[in-house]
C-alpha cells in the first residue's frame, strides 16, 4: 500500500525535534518506502521558523511541509491532513505523528504489519501499537499475540483509505 507518514507541529520544536529524530529511525523512512509529510500549524505561538529549521537540520528525508498560516487545532489539521494525503495525494493508508510521541526503530514495521492484518477486516477502523510494558523479550514474548482495543493514546495511529471513505461523511 502507498503510505503517508503525516507529522504535526506546533511550538514545542523540542518535542518535534525528539519526535523526528525518533521517526528517522525507522526502516521505511530511511529507505523510502513511506513518504512523510510535516503538517505546521500557524499563528501566535506556532514556533513555524524553528520547526522548518528542526525538520532541515534533522536530516529525516520528507515529502513536503504544508505551513498553515492560521492555528487550525488538532482536529482540524488531523482532518485536513486526511483529506489532502487520502483524498488529494491518493495513498492507500496514512499514520499520523503528534510531536509528543517518541517511537521505536521498529515501530512502522510493527504498525503497517497491523494495518495490513486489519484490512481483512471490515470492522477495524485505525490500528495502533505502543510500549506499554517494561520486561524481557523472554517475558513479554508469550503475550506477543495479544490485541487490545482500546480507544486511548491516540497520539499516532494507521488510518487506511478506505476506512477514510467510511468515516468522512458523518
Amino acid at each position: 500500500m502507498r503510505t503517508a507518514v503525516a507529522t504535526f507541529g506546533f511550538g514545542r520544536p523540542d518535542f518535534f525535534e525528539r519526535m523526528l529524530r525518533s521517526l528517522g529511525t525507522c526502516l521505511e523512512v530511511s529507505n523510502g518506502t513511506v513518504d512523510v509529510f510535516h503538517f505546521l500549524d500557524g499563528g501566535p505561538g506556532s514556533e513555524q521558523d524553528a520547526l522548518r529549521a528542526v525538520i532541515e537540520a534533522s536530516g529525516v528525508p520528507y515529502a513536503s511541509i504544508v505551513a498553515r498560516p492560521e492555528n487550525l487545532g488538532v482536529g482540524r489539521q488531523l482532518i485536513g491532513a486526511r483529506r489532502e494525503l487520502l483524498d488529494v495525494e491518493g495513498y492507500d493508508r496514512m499514520v499520523l505523528v503528534e510531536d509528543d510521541i517518541e517511537l521505536n526503530s521498529t515501530y512502522l514495521t510493527s504498525l503497517l504489519s497491523l494495518s495490513d492484518w486489519a484490512e481483512t477486516y471490515a470492522d477495524v477502523g485505525t490500528v495502533q501499537v505502543w510500549n506499554v510494558e517494561a520486561g524481557s523479550k523472554e517475558t513479554l514474548h508469550p503475550y506477543l499475540h495479544q490485541v487490545e482495543l482500546t480507544n486511548r493514546h491516540f497520539v499516532t495511529y494507521c488510518l487506511t483509505k478506505r476506512v477514510w471513505d467510511i468515516i468522512k461523511p458523518v
